[in-house]
Parts: structure tokens; C-alpha cells; sequence
């Protein structure tokens, strides 16, 4: 892959906004909501076209992104990296890569995103994918090959639809896609920044947290394991994710929740034994206090009922 010429315009306003880099959930979205999905597909346009094509910088603190684009072109900004891109263009966005984009108005394509923890689950069985998903990257799809538009057409229809297995079939189809992305890598890749230190005691954390968040470890467990104070790493989970250190760890043990009432059969006792929860009584109080709505009744909203 070659780099082209930097836009000086374009890299001087992104470097601009540098300085306060928001954390969303889904750009253009106030509410601090995450995805009871592992996965969300939506086309590119839908909300490039209501921000007048201009994606100002900012990150994802749970999930990594996948951009396609199929027609057009666009200025891309990642982790203050910048190149302009063609149709045919692959660009992958792990979580809390900071990322901008000017695309080109009527630009076509899709846009999927992967949980941090379903990506993280992937790489254990995958060789190789670990070590080209930890950064962004850009590829570009051979002239003739049809395999990538049929994949994301396909899964922009299967996440829109409510058919039978719809996870199974979602999670198939994602598979598929980072598979095929992963033997289109070339050998050498954009260069990147590297993080600075209290990056990577997030990221640390993030890894912690996704082995022991059902042990319902305090936030000194981290602390201690990261060989900071809590203080300190909990202002770095404030600044970095949006959420305090304890906050995120509640976080992740709801968003488990709330997957299993949705996509399992399981009782809300057994879901709550799965989630490290001695008591479903302290579970559904637990979750009724950072939702709003008892385990029953959520389930219940989910399904229509």
C-alpha cells in the first residue's frame, strides 16, 4: 500500500480538534448507550449525509470499525495519520483509535462494527489476526472480486431483518468478512503514532476487565494488577472511556446481562449464576438500578411483549 500526499488543509483542521478528542458511543449520538449486539451494520451514508460528509475526530471505546467504501472518495485521519482513499477501499478502526473523516458527498458503502470483546474472542482461534487488528489499516479490494460487496450487503440485510438465528447467521457473515479482510493485508501498513502511557493502561484494563468482570473483582484488583492506584485509573478510564473505573466495570457485567436476556432461553436465576451473582434477588436489584427496568421486563420490551 502507498501513501499519498498529505492534505495539508484537512490534516491542519483535524490537528485542530486533536486537543479534545470526544469518546462516543455511535457518532452523532448523545445517548452513552452500548450495543447489547456484538455487531451493528449500518450504510455509510445514513450518517455521513446528515453531518454534511464530515466526520470530525473522535473514538469508540467498546468496538472496532470496519468502513467499506464501494463509491466515492474520502479524506481518512487515523491516530493523526492521514491519506485519501478510492472506492474499493477497506479501512479498519480498532477501539480508541482516534479517527476523522471527509468523505465525498454521495459516497457509497457500509459500515460494521465489532464489540472490542467478540474481536478479542476471535483472535484467541484465528492466527494472525491479533497482531493486524491492534491498529488501523487500510486495504483495498482487488478490481473483479465480488466477495467483499456480498458479504456487506448481506449482513446490512440480516442486521436490518428479525428472521430466525439472526445471530448465528450475523455472526457467520462477520466471520467471513474480517477472515477476508485478514488475507488482504499486505505486508506493510500504515505507520501509526504509538499510544501514550495511559492508552495502554486502558487498553491493559480493557483486557483484564473481559477475564475477571464476572469475578466482580473491586477496582484496586485492576490497580494493583496494572501497578498503578486506583485514583489514577480511574481517571484514566474517566478521560479515555467516559466512564469511571467502577462505572466500567458495571458496564460490562450489564452488557453481558442484557445479551443473555435477549439472544439466550436461560432463567434470570441462571443468567445471573453465569454473571458471578450469588443471589438473583441482588442481581435483578442490581440490574433494575442501572436500567430501570427489572431483568423480566427488559426481556419482555426485547421481545415485544
Amino acid at each position: 500500500m502507498v501513501l499519498l500526499e498529505t492534505n495539508e488543509a484537512f490534516e491542519s483542521n483535524m490537528s485542530d480538534q486533536i486537543q479534545n478528542i470526544p469518546t462516543v458511543h455511535f457518532y452523532g449520538e448523545e445517548q452513552n448507550w452500548r450495543m447489547p449486539d456484538h455487531f451493528h451494520v449500518e450504510a455509510l451514508s445514513e450518517r455521513s449525509s446528515l453531518h454534511d460528509w464530515k466526520i470530525n475526530p473522535h473514538r469508540h471505546r467498546d468496538f472496532g470499525q470496519f468502513f467499506f467504501l464501494e463509491s466515492g472518495t474520502a479524506d481518512v485521519w487515523l491516530d493523526g495519520t492521514q491519506q485519501t482513499i478510492n472506492a474499493g477501499s477497506i479501512v479498519y478502526v480498532p477501539a480508541l483509535s482516534v479517527h476523522g473523516f471527509v468523505w465525498s458527498v454521495g459516497a457509497e458503502g457500509k459500515v460494521v462494527s465489532v464489540s472490542a470483546s467478540y474481536i478479542s474472542q476471535l483472535a484467541q482461534e484465528i492466527s494472525g489476526l491479533q497482531e493486524h487488528l491492534t491498529s488501523p489499516l487500510i486495504c483495498q479490494v482487488e478490481e473483479g472480486d465480488m466477495f467483499m460487496a456480498f458479504i456487506t450487503d448481506a449482513l446490512l440485510q440480516e442486521y436490518a431483518a428479525n428472521d430466525v438465528a439472526r445471530p448465528v447467521m450475523l455472526e457467520a457473515f462477520i466471520r467471513s468478512m474480517i477472515i477476508g479482510i485478514l488475507r488482504k493485508i499486505p505486508r506493510q501498513n500504515m505507520e501509526h503514532k504509538p499510544k501514550d502511557r495511559r492508552h495502554a493502561y486502558y487498553i491493559a484494563f480493557a483486557e483484564l476487565l473481559e477475564k475477571h468482570y464476572k469475578e466482580h473483582q473491586p477496582v484496586t484488583f485492576y490497580a494493583d494488577a496494572l501497578g498503578i492506584t486506583p485514583t489514577y485509573l480511574s481517571r484514566i478510564c474517566q478521560d479515555i472511556g467516559g466512564a469511571a473505573a467502577k462505572q466500567t466495570l458495571h458496564e460490562r457485567l450489564m452488557l453481558e446481562a442484557k445479551r443473555n436476556l435477549i439472544y439466550t432461553g436461560r432463567s434470570i436465576a441462571e443468567i445471573a449464576y453465569s454473571l458471578g451473582f450469588e443471589d438473583p434477588s441482588y442481581f435483578a436489584r442490581f440490574f433494575q438500578r442501572h436500567r430501570g427496568l427489572t431483568p423480566k421486563a427488559y426481556r419482555d420490551l426485547q421481545n415485544g411483549q
